[in-house]
């Protein structure tokens, strides 16, 4: 979702009043009372302190106005990117392993003479029984360590 998506998201909701776009990192006692926060909420997932070392939430924990909320959800943007790279490397390695069956598979159709069938190299038509079945020779050869997609 880009920005605007986002924002539109969250005032969808209607315990939200208003979304500050670009709010400053550490929540301060000003901007609390310039926009009249009464509560200050946030998930379970762990906050890194800000520049100067100290927790982003500690005025509004300071005040009495600070919530924890639990989504209920586990997911983070961490197992996000972790799943992402397992399924990109997935991918990538069955797809490694059709091509190096498809190229077993072309060797092997490409080669001078098989069970009586040839291949002619200017036009790569089959001669004799043809492609289907020469292709069929070959799985049934190469004992199923070929296969079609």
């Amino acid at each position: 979702m880009n920005l605007h998506e986002r924002v539109l998201s969250v005032l969808a909701c209607k315990y939200v009043d208003e979304v500050v776009i670009g709010a400053p990192y550490t929540v301060t006692a000003d901007m609390m009372a310039q926009l009249r926060v009464h509560i200050v909420c946030k998930g379970l997932a762990p906050v890194l302190p800000d520049q100067d070392g100290r927790d982003p939430y500690s005025e509004p924990k300071k005040q009495g106005r600070f919530k924890l909320v639990d989504s209920g959800n586990t997911t983070t943007t961490e197992k996000i990117v972790d799943r992402i790279v397992f399924h990109r490397l997935e991918f990538e390695r069955r797809n490694h392993e059709k091509e190096n069956k498809e190229l077993k598979l072309i060797e092997l159709m490409e080669s001078e003479s098989y069970n009586g069938n040839t291949v002619d190299s200017n036009s790569s038509h089959m001669k004799n029984n043809g492609n289907a079945a020469l292709c069929r020779n070959l799985l049934k050869q190469s004992n199923g360590n070929l296969r079609t997609s």
